[in-house]
């Protein structure tokens, strides 16, 4: 949906960005936000990234290297972009039980979806999730805002102004996103940590 990437360029205008994705609806972003100038909208394959070695000045990956066939070759190559002095924003499944958070959503997967939203078209499963969402609003609502302030420290593109609405159409996205992929792996801190450091990165 592009709009973090937007946010950051909105407030970062002497900045250029560039907004990487595989789905084939990139270009429905592109066209939702071609107002923004200061961003480059690239559709690719993560496994044959199409930019030079060392080009980028900070990488910001969130929810995405774990959906690959392998994390850290898909880590490493990410990497490879980035240049000397460059820093990296990245975030990876944690295992079950390291981040009270994700384990919820690690349940709504396995039991309230069975773990075969893979195998579910996606039309059909956003609106099982939509219903699913419904039928659990109170609750869900609950879990959700308890964990809003603690996400918003963590991932610094959270919006700054709580908005019902809005937040709560990004979490039908969020458990959707949660339920959907085909490769969904899991990796503990310390495994990320040691990888990041195989890569030459001093200050984690």
């Amino acid at each position: 949906s592009a709009e973090k990437t937007v946010a950051l360029a909105l407030s970062n205008p002497d900045q250029i960005f560039v907004a990487f994705d595989q789905i084939e609806s990139l270009h429905k972003a592109a066209e939702k936000y071609h107002e923004v100038q200061n961003i480059l909208w690239v559709r690719g394959d993560i496994a044959h990234l199409p930019f030079k070695d060392s080009i980028f000045d900070q990488i910001i990956s969130i929810g995405v290297l774990h959906h690959t066939r392998d994390t850290k070759e898909a880590l490493n190559l990410t990497l490879d972009k980035l240049s000397k002095s460059g820093s990296a924003l990245l975030w990876i499944y944690p295992i079950r039980g390291e981040d009270l958070f994700w384990s919820g959503l690690y349940d709504i997967r396995d039991k309230a979806f069975l773990r075969i939203g893979k195998f579910i078209p996606d039309g059909l499963l956003m609106r099982l999730v939509s219903i699913y969402m419904t039928l659990r609003e109170r609750s869900l609502i609950s879990f959700f805002m308890s964990h809003y302030v603690y996400n918003k420290h963590v991932f610094p593109i959270y919006p700054d102004q709580f908005d019902y609405h809005a937040v709560k159409a990004s979490w039908q996205m969020l458990v959707f996103d949660t339920v959907s992929p085909y490769y969904q792996w899991r990796h503990p801190k310390e495994q990320v940590v040691s990888w990041l450091e195989d890569a030459g990165f001093t200050s984690l």
